[in-house]
């Protein structure tokens, strides 16, 4: 919460050691990996804690995958996390994605 993101991930990598099965933690350590621009090391952790089919878990697996330049996991990742969010509660997920997935479609078919 103080902004050290760094500082957390051994801190999590600990927590997940005494927990390994905790979506909770997978997930906080991937959002910290991936905004540290370490996506290949968050994307396991990404699909490990996506499997609850949250909109907001998956949107930020995809999220990953681009970063990773995988392309077309984030487009098929953002789709499904998109056909989740239709409650209104989601709907600022889902207008995110729409713009993210419109941007990875393009890359994917770059060849990138």
């Amino acid at each position: 919460m103080t902004g050290e993101l760094e500082e957390a991930i051994p801190h999590f990598e600990k927590a997940l050691a005494a927990e390994p099965e905790s979506v909770e933690i997978h997930y906080n350590l991937g959002r910290v990996l991936l905004t540290r621009k370490r996506a290949e090391e968050a994307i396991p952790h990404l699909e490990k804690a996506s499997g609850g089919q949250k909109p907001a878990m998956l949107a930020t697996l995809a999220d990953a995958y681009a970063a990773a330049g995988r392309f077309s996991d984030a487009v098929q990742t953002g789709r499904r996390a998109l056909s989740l969010a239709w409650p209104p509660k989601e709907r600022e997920v889902a207008d995110s994605l729409r713009a993210r997935i419109a941007v990875w479609e393009a890359s994917a078919s770059r060849g990138r």
